[in-house]
């Protein structure tokens, strides 16, 4: 990154996740809050740069989020691989620009809960 970048970039706070353990197999990951929101989406860009080294860059999302993009990941796998653009928007799947919904799978976008849906 250009230094001048560098040195405009404010952090809130930083610290590194999980307890340090002898022999694991990669570094503990370090989250970041940035004061200024759009650092991170320069930030969030420049990511590609890393691809193809040990490092990668992600959001952090709570764990609810996490169970939805997982059940996600399969119908985005496969639009992929069928040629169609696909993208995941923090816990919604757009596939050529339309919203993804099967009430098997995307149960949070028709307004119930999970166990009503799923029974």
């Amino acid at each position: 990154m250009d230094d001048n970048l560098v040195q405009q970039i404010d952090l809130a706070r930083a610290h590194r996740l999980g307890q340090p353990r002898e022999g694991a197999p990669r570094c503990r990951p370090i989250v970041a809050k940035l004061l200024d929101p759009r650092h991170k989406a320069v930030i969030m860009r420049r990511g590609r740069e890393l691809k193809g080294t040990k490092l990668a860059l992600s959001d952090q999302f709570p764990p609810e989020i996490m169970k939805r993009r997982k059940l996600l990941h399969p119908a985005l796998a496969e639009a992929r691989t069928a040629g169609k653009r696909a993208r995941l928007s923090i816990d919604k799947l757009y596939i050529d620009g339309r919203l993804y919904r099967n009430s098997k799978v995307t149960y949070w976008l028709s307004g119930g809960n999970e166990a009503a849906t799923r029974e």
